[in-house]
């Protein structure tokens, strides 16, 4: 039986590499990451072909200072935990010190910074250039830079050629890309963002406000048509837009765009709150874009190397709040007929009818509460016929005065 050994410093950093650095959307996002965690307002993505061969990411934030530009790239070396307790409270993107020292280990990677130490510096100053091959530094110089940070990476898994292996076509690494981007930025709307694939502008969208980010990200028609929704229940708060019931994308598998204290997450029981919400108003995936804040002890972000997952300690409070959120937004928008607008003759030979109790939100006449038969076509010719059960009446409803809440569709 072989000895056990400690493994070498770079095997480790490839290893965690492999955790951390899955295709060269995942580096991008983490340097995305740190350059909004620097205070970054303005920030620039460029790649070419897919990212396997060049990714630079430039911000105007705090910068690094000289000291610690060559622990940057050191596992488990950062500036955002002190100790165990730092791990529940966290406000930052990143936190781990991985994201640096990962990429640098399996890419020939520059950092080019200089620290911000006033508005009066942002201009071009003295700052530092280093080179790593490998995890290794290679050079080390001043250089003429403007107050920030940027960062490229050449050649990306040049020393692990199986894992370049595994990666798709230079355009649907491209299209990763731009969907993590679009992503981060929908998060963060006060921050300008560009895109540039193999030269081309694929995405820009300067600071502003959530509707205005929508529009850049979505298209102008889709985030005008998207219904806003502001929900809390049991601590949890749901802010942020879905599709209306008649916008759903037939044909379509749209990822829904989830957030949790700003940091872009994917949680499945969090996606099944959505689909069940929208699952008695027919086929197809539905826009989403929703704003998720707790208290801190409720949920842990160190759960996955990619910081993608999410896990809750209340998650049926969660699925309900969504669930809750989404559905009364959708029933608010819905425009239930007003009784005075009837006719007062029926139809003969009308095969359909319906017997209608009102909701409250129904003018109550003298004719809804008479046995009257009304045409059911006529009635409801572009309306959906909606059955609510009690566990699914939302409040704005199950709180009102008490009316029946069903329609019944009786046949002649």
């Amino acid at each position: 039986m072989p000895h056990i050994h400690l493994l070498d410093d770079s095997v480790i950093n490839q290893i965690a590499a492999g955790e951390v650095i899955e295709r060269p959307a995942s580096a991008v996002k983490e340097l995305v990451e740190n350059s909004l965690d620097s205070g970054a307002t303005h920030i620039r993505i460029a790649i070419k072909k897919g990212g396997r061969e060049f990714i630079q990411v430039q911000d105007n934030g705090c910068g690094i200072g000289e000291n610690d530009l060559e622990l940057s790239v050191l596992r488990h070396a950062t500036s955002k935990l002190k100790n165990t307790e730092d791990l529940f409270k966290l406000s930052t993107n990143g936190f781990r010190g991985e994201a640096l020292a990962s990429i640098a280990a399996i890419s020939r990677m520059t950092i080019e910074s200089r620290e911000k130490i006033s508005l009066e510096n942002e201009g071009d100053g003295v700052g530092l250039r280093v080179f790593f091959e490998g995890g290794v530094l290679k050079s080390k110089e001043e250089v003429a830079l403007p107050a920030g940070t940027i960062i490229s990476v050449s050649d990306l898994f040049f020393n692990t050629p199986v894992r370049a292996e595994f990666l798709k076509s230079n355009s649907s690494e491209n299209s990763r890309i731009l969907d993590l981007v679009i992503r981060l930025a929908i998060a963060n709307p006060k921050v300008r963002f560009e895109y540039r694939a193999d030269g081309h502008l694929a995405f820009l969208s300067a600071e502003g406000n959530l509707q205005t980010r929508l529009a850049d990200a979505l298209g102008a028609d889709t985030a005008k048509s998207l219904l806003p929704l502001e929900w809390e229940e049991s601590g949890v708060s749901v802010s942020g837009f879905v599709c209306a019931a008649e916008d759903l994308q037939i044909g379509k598998r749209i990822v829904p765009y989830i957030y949790l204290q700003k940091r872009p997450i994917y949680n499945g029981l969090i996606v099944k709150a959505i689909n069940q919400a929208y699952s008695p108003y027919g086929e197809g995936a539905p826009i989403a874009v929703l704003f998720l804040d707790m208290p801190l002890q409720t949920f842990d972000v160190n759960v996955h190397p990619q910081k993608k997952e999410v896990r809750f300690s209340r998650e049926n409070a969660v699925f309900l709040a969504v669930h809750h959120a989404i559905h009364n937004a959708l029933q608010s928008n819905i425009n239930y007929p007003s009784l005075q607008n009837i006719p007062e003759q029926t139809t003969a030979g009308a095969k359909d009818y319906a017997e209608v109790s009102a909701f409250s939100g129904f003018e109550n006449t003298d004719r809804a509460s008479s046995n009257e038969q009304i045409p059911f076509p006529e009635l409801f010719s572009n309306q959906k016929v909606l059955q609510f059960s009690d566990s699914t009446v939302p409040p704005a409803i199950s709180n009102a005065a008490p009316v029946t809440t069903y329609l019944q569709i009786a046949k002649s």
